[in-house]
């Protein structure tokens, strides 16, 4: 078939042959269509004694080519919303709604509490989608099923964590939902990762099946933690093509600043050649600011962003930070570790558990001879008194949330709580529990919403590991964040912070968060996420947003 691609103003003429699961193309040399086809597209090709570029049929290649034959297929990312008016919506929900219903494979890139659940679920009830997938991490569907009671939801949906889905979804189904939701899709982010793999090869059956009258919605608060490139295979699985790299690594390499670095302890090669070809690497030095700020643009349409700020109006988070004295035991400490491990990683590591006041130990055991993990705790760290004092403080208003960055201290905060007097709801890598008290897992979460706090438990602090329990739940009923410590994962705080800060939260008292500094590495800690932090902000297309007074600095 005789058709034109519509490239660089010119109109050049191809020649494309299709059969069952592939395309080949063919037309005269064009350096720059030949630079697009290499950069764009996937499973491609060249096949020199035909001369012929030869493409599978993949929906990069199929979104490609659409658009270089002047389809327009990003039409209907760039028609305007109809915003509707749905009763019981906050304003901002509404073009979040309209978002999913007029262009239905999407991102919703909200700020946490900004509300992305219920105009996802107003759409499933609405397209009729019965037996929609709703794919979030554990924490996430806890939040979720309670919304589902307190909104009505009116037939089944099935949730799904991460984890369930990589053992569900082996890369075939008899049944492909017509609706499928990926919650919290910053884990999608890694594109050789198993789940990463398999959310686009359940997004390419589901288009197989339904092609454009599907619907595939991806939400989250903090889509690219770490680097702008892990958008890529986020918008991939939302919509394959819609950005013209056709690879992670292509898009960070357009978006960075790359320094040639010279390989150290090189063995020598037997040829020049590959000697010259191992002899360097190239190093990311920086993000450009400005190709970021483009980045940002090229995304609209297909991203829908909101910032808390300019959707709800909230009083500001309070940010203190509780700096404590290091006793002489613990200086003697630091100076042991430090004089004993020489990894970076480990001493960095046995230093923050020193801040928490306790050390893993790896002892052999005795009949096994295998090394057995012991917790070894100890007296007078300045957290566990600054703790009691914090609890004591908050005890008339009776709610709490307390984080942390290790289960040892996890297991101690929480009995600190139980000895304070309070119930606690206590979350980790382990699972979730309700202890000193007689009500459910369940029950607690709805004590920690502020919407639904109905008092039956006096005192109740809810004590769990950022990176196990930070997104989706709702705790506004508590004033306070604390961060005994912190993990270095930017996504788990950013998360965290955000979970009592919503429209059900007591505005008039606020949220403060305190950060406990202890040791140096607790600062250290803090800075790492605080970088993090502000990366995410250019990410998502506020440049503007100034630290100063945010991080209390």
């Amino acid at each position: 078939m005789k058709t034109y691609f519509y490239f660089h103003k010119k109109r050049i003429p191809v020649n494309i042959l299709s059969t069952d699961d592939s395309w080949e193309l063919s037309f005269n040399y064009n350096k720059a269509l030949v630079e697009e086809i290499k950069e764009s597209t996937d499973t491609r090709q060249w096949v020199a004694e035909r001369r012929v570029w030869h493409l599978k049929k993949t929906p990069r290649n199929k979104f490609v080519l659409a658009f270089l034959q002047g389809k327009k297929p990003y039409a209907r990312y760039d028609v305007p919303l109809v915003i509707p008016n749905i009763e019981g919506f906050w304003g901002h929900q509404n073009p979040m709604y309209a978002h999913i219903m007029q262009r239905k494979q999407v991102i919703i890139a909200g700020e946490m509490r900004t509300g992305k659940t219920r105009p996802t679920l107003r759409a499933i009830i609405d397209t009729q989608c019965y037996g929609a997938w709703w794919i979030a991490p554990k924490s996430a569907l806890r939040g979720l099923k309670n919304e589902l009671v307190k909104w009505g939801f009116p037939f089944k949906i099935f949730l799904m964590t991460y984890d369930k889905f990589r053992r569900t979804y082996n890369g075939s189904l008899a049944v492909v939902p017509k609706f499928i939701v990926f919650d919290e899709c910053q884990r999608l982010k890694n594109p050789r990762s198993k789940q990463g793999q398999l959310a686009f090869d359940l997004a390419t059956d589901q288009q197989i099946k339904y092609g454009n009258d599907r619907y595939i919605v991806l939400l989250s608060g903090t889509p690219a933690p770490k680097d702008p490139s892990d958008w890529w295979n986020i918008t991939e699985v939302a919509c394959a093509g819609f950005l013209r790299e056709g690879s992670q690594t292509g898009l960070k390499q357009k978006l960075g600043e790359w320094e040639q670095k010279e390989r150290e302890n090189l063995e020598k090669q037997e040829e020049e050649e590959e000697e010259q070809e191992k002899k360097y690497y190239y190093k990311l030095t920086k993000w450009k600011e400005d190709e970021v700020k483009r980045f940002h643009k090229r995304l609209k349409g297909l991203v829908e962003v909101y910032f808390k700020k300019d959707c709800l109006d909230l009083p500001q988070k309070i940010y203190n930070i509780i700096k404590l004295d290091i006793p002489s035991e613990y200086k003697m400490a630091i100076n042991l570790i430090k004089g004993t491990e020489s990894k970076a990683i480990t001493l960095l590591n046995k230093l923050r558990q020193l801040s928490d006041g306790f050390q893993y130990i790896n002892t052999p055991d005795s009949i096994t001879a295998i090394n057995k993990r012991e917790t070894k705790y100890f007296p007078n760290c300045p957290k566990d008194n600054q703790l009691k004092l914090d609890l004591d403080e908050f005890e008339d208003i009776g709610r709490v949330i307390v984080y942390c960055g290790f289960q040892a201290t996890l297991d101690k905060i929480t009995s600190i709580c139980i000895k304070e007097g309070w119930a606690v709801l206590k979350v980790d890598g382990r699972g979730w529990e309700a202890l000193n008290t007689t009500a459910t897992v369940d029950e607690c979460l709805k004590e920690m919403d502020g919407s639904l706090n109905v008092g039956k438990i006096e005192k109740l602090a809810f004590c769990a590991q950022a990176d196990a329990a930070s997104e989706g739940l709702e705790l506004s009923a508590s004033p306070i964040i604390i961060y005994y410590s912190n993990s270095f994962s930017g996504r788990a705080r950013m998360q965290s912070e955000d979970r009592p800060h919503s429209n059900n939260m007591d505005k008039s008292r606020g949220l403060e968060i305190r950060d406990y500094i202890h040791l140096p590495t607790d600062e250290l800690t803090r800075l790492n996420l605080k970088e993090k932090k502000t990366l995410q902000s250019i990410t998502m297309g506020d440049i503007n947003l100034s630290m100063k007074g945010v991080w209390n600095d």
